[in-house]
């Protein structure tokens, strides 16, 4: 079963997304939501696997809500669903960590299959986008310089990282406390120079630990 948890300030786009949701029985929507802030209140109630936000919402777009995701280090697998997107704001939205982007044009068949491949923790972007976003982070690092730094244990944390776990999920994954994970990732941080959780992915990926 697949969690859900939807933004979008336009009901007959939401009620459409409700009915077309209704007709796969893997996935759960936990809450559909008229706006971002109503959606940052959902996720302190609820701990879903993929998160779907409208870009174009008033207040808080899409970006917004990934952007205060990201530096609070809590950024679900996420799928910005859009009617129109500029190469701009898909490359911040790379670089925040998005891992789908669904053009609202598009048939329901491709959201649906991309639900269930964010789910997978696999990525949904335009290459190229996301290839100019992550080469303006960090460089990457031989695999052996990546692993030779970090103790099994960080390595295990990293990989859950990868995958777009928040530390909650990481620490009931690992059978410790989230507090350990936060130790962990502070050490990790240090150790790879990266100051937070998408350069800490680049760094990894491009060092092929994923």
């Amino acid at each position: 079963m697949v969690r859900l948890l939807i933004a979008d300030d336009h009901p007959i786009v939401v009620q459409g997304l409700l009915a077309l949701f209704a007709t796969d029985p893997e996935l759960e929507v936990l809450a559909a939501c008229g706006d971002g802030r109503e959606l940052l209140a959902a996720l302190r109630d609820h701990d879903p696997d993929v998160i779907i936000l409208d870009q174009n919402m008033p207040g808080l777009s899409g970006t917004a809500i990934l952007r205060r995701l990201f530096e609070d280090g809590h950024l679900p697998p996420a799928i910005l669903l859009t009617g129109m997107i500029s190469e701009a704001e898909a490359k911040e939205a790379a670089y925040l960590g998005v891992r789908a982007i669904v053009l609202k044009e598009e048939a329901p068949e491709r959201l649906l299959e991309t639900i269930r491949a964010v789910a997978r923790g696999e990525r949904r972007i335009e290459p190229r986008l996301l290839e100019r976003a992550l080469a303006e982070v960090v460089p990457a690092q031989p695999h052996a310089v990546v692993a030779e730094q970090l103790t099994a244990a960080e390595q295990r944390i990293v990989r859950l990282v990868c995958q777009g776990l928040p530390n909650k999920r990481i620490a009931r994954e690992l059978g410790i406390t989230e507090a350990t994970v936060k130790i962990h990732l502070h050490r990790v941080f240090r150790k790879l120079n990266v100051a937070n959780r998408v350069q800490l992915t680049i760094r990894a990926q491009g060092g092929g630990l994923r």
